[in-house]
């Protein structure tokens, strides 16, 4: 992918493709981040007094998006 320039908040800045490329990478890998951060608030917000299976649940989607990393 050939870019010339990209526009960022209504001023111009030219970059070189490369960089533009691992700047994309870069926020594919902020959004699975994100998917960690967000199954992990949900296993720590349990009452983990009892394991039931909505707590088990919540654990598998956080090592599932670990492991998505």
């Amino acid at each position: 992918m050939k870019v010339a320039c990209i526009t960022i908040e209504g001023e111009n800045a030219i970059i070189s493709a490369d960089k533009f490329d691992w700047l994309c990478a870069q926020a594919a890998k902020v959004e699975k981040l994100e998917k960690v951060a967000e199954a992990a608030v949900r296993v720590v917000t349990w009452d983990w007094s009892d394991n039931d299976a909505e707590c088990e649940a919540d654990m598998r989607l956080l090592r599932a998006a670990v492991e998505a990393l």
